[in-house]
């Protein structure tokens, strides 16, 4: 997966009202306490050419992903945060992080 499409799903995100109490909710930073955001997120993408195979970057990409598609596919319009932060909520237990205590980027 391409870091590229990470940044093009949080801009898609971003317009429909994604946060980053949201992005903190589905990314893995969060099981060593630490609030990810989503521009530190996207210049890391920035630098970087691709994620390691199954690793928590390519986890976030398909957790952005199916945060996408469940409020694009499933009819939210309301762009609220509470619904975003449970959308993400939703993709990280469906897309667990590789390690709960890996502290890795």
């Amino acid at each position: 997966m391409k870091p590229k499409r990470s940044i093009d799903l949080l801009d898609a995100l971003a317009s429909l009202g994604f946060t980053d109490e949201a992005f903190a909710t589905l990314h893995h930073f969060r099981t060593a306490g630490r609030d990810a955001t989503i521009q530190a997120h996207r210049r890391y993408c920035q630098k970087t050419d691709s994620f390691q195979v199954d690793g928590e970057n390519e986890r976030v990409q398909k957790r952005l992903q199916l945060v996408h598609a469940a409020y694009t596919n499933g009819g939210f319009k309301s762009g609220g945060e509470k619904v975003f932060v449970s959308l993400a909520e939703a993709a990280f237990a469906e897309v667990p992080p590789v390690h709960a205590s890996t502290h890795s980027h």
